[in-house]
């Protein structure tokens, strides 16, 4: 039976778990899976973009005929509602075919069982063109930060748990696959360049500001500006790496600890002294 005691608290396995499960579920047409739709309670319900309400079985339905792409998320954010009930919040990334793509910001409500997690709500807002939501910084109401990715990283580091701290730690071999509309930006990057990758961490949480270096519970709690920690108000990756090929307008590079379907904010040359660029 479960235990009742239990405190509203989510761990971050768990907020790991559930990102997984939003991007399992955001893939088209995998909700006709009969596995996946398990994961929706029978008094599951969403509403759609256009304003319709959709069941259980509508959402299975409608999400089974979308097109293909892939989707990415950012700004992920859980919040313990009660002892087994979580409130999610993030921006959804969706490119398609061609240059089509699409944001939305989504909210889900989530309830653990003796099971797992069953999906009782979800809800999607189309949003504009940024990755990043918008912060407004202290004492102007209007100042903003906006991050547009131009690329995403395919590699073969898939789990953030067990990806290593660093490059220089275990790095894999990765793919940076730099979008058509920004191609024209790679001209002068070349094979054996160093370069330097801007991502933007999506799986990490945004309301950290103190951590353990390096998840060593023995180490004393440390502000995470003067720390490596991915968990941070902006999570902004920093990695430099050496360009091993380039196809097309995707470039291979290593050593890279970013893992599978990170977005890409920038790409910056490695500067000696004699630089101008």
């Amino acid at each position: 039976m479960m235990d009742k005691r239990r405190s509203a608290k989510i761990t971050a396995a768990e907020i790991n778990e559930l990102q997984e499960l939003e991007l399992r579920l955001l893939q088209p047409g995998v909700r006709a899976d009969r596995q996946q739709v398990a994961l929706l309670a029978e008094e599951f319900f969403e509403i759609g973009a256009s304003g319709k309400v959709y069941d259980r079985q509508g959402a299975a339905e409608a999400l089974a005929l979308a097109d293909g792409g892939s989707v990415s998320l950012s700004d992920f954010l859980a919040r313990a509602l009660e002892p087994d009930l979580v409130l999610v919040t993030y921006r959804s990334f969706w490119r398609g075919p061609g240059d089509a793509q699409a944001q939305a910001l989504r909210s889900s409500l989530w309830r653990r069982t003796e099971t797992g997690w069953m999906l009782l709500f979800h809800q999607g807002t189309p949003a504009g063109s940024t990755v990043q939501a918008e912060h407004p910084t202290s004492g102007s109401s209007d100042a903003k930060a906006e991050i547009t990715p131009i690329g995403v990283i395919h590699s073969p580091l898939a789990d953030r748990e067990t990806a290593p701290r660093h490059g220089s730690e275990g790095g894999a071999e990765a793919w940076l696959e730099v979008y058509p509309e920004y191609a024209d930006g790679l001209g002068g990057i070349v094979s054996g360049s160093e370069v330097i990758l801007l991502t933007w961490l999506h799986r990490s949480c945004r309301d950290v500001l103190k951590v353990h270096p390096r998840r060593n519970r023995e180490a004393p709690l440390t502000g995470v500006f003067a720390t490596r920690s991915p968990d941070r108000p902006n999570p902004l990756g920093l990695h430099r790496v050496k360009v091993l090929s380039i196809k097309g307008s995707s470039l291979k590079v290593a050593p890279l600890e970013a893992i599978d379907g990170t977005p890409v904010a920038d790409i910056k040359p490695v500067l000696d002294n004699d630089s101008n660029m």
